[in-house]
């Protein structure tokens, strides 16, 4: 039992969204790189569009970025909701739409 509350802890702590995950992970992997992370809820992007937009540009400098959906059930260690979430790749963060 002790073991099961241990594991039900640690996937609260590591496995909230997918964002949280590759933040948790990006200074603790060593054959795998995890680029810059912007991340903001949805009830931010109602409240403001312009400064997302406005910092995520800033942020990126005319990169190339992937834009991908989360959510706070996205994965655990019980089961992985990969590919169920969508992923927008080569999206340039310097055009005035993105």
């Amino acid at each position: 039992m002790a073991g099961k509350k241990r594991k039900q802890n640690m996937s609260k702590e590591i496995f909230t969204s997918k964002s949280n995950t590759l933040r948790f992970l990006q200074n603790r992997v060593a054959k795998s790189k995890i680029e810059k992370i912007f991340d903001f809820s949805v009830s931010e992007w109602k409240c403001d569009q312009e400064h997302i937009l406005t910092s995520i540009k800033t942020l990126f400098k005319g990169e190339k970025i992937v834009i991908r959906s989360s959510a706070l059930d996205e994965d655990s260690f019980d089961k992985s909701n990969a590919g169920n979430y969508a992923s927008v790749l080569d999206i340039h963060a310097y055009k005035k739409r993105m």
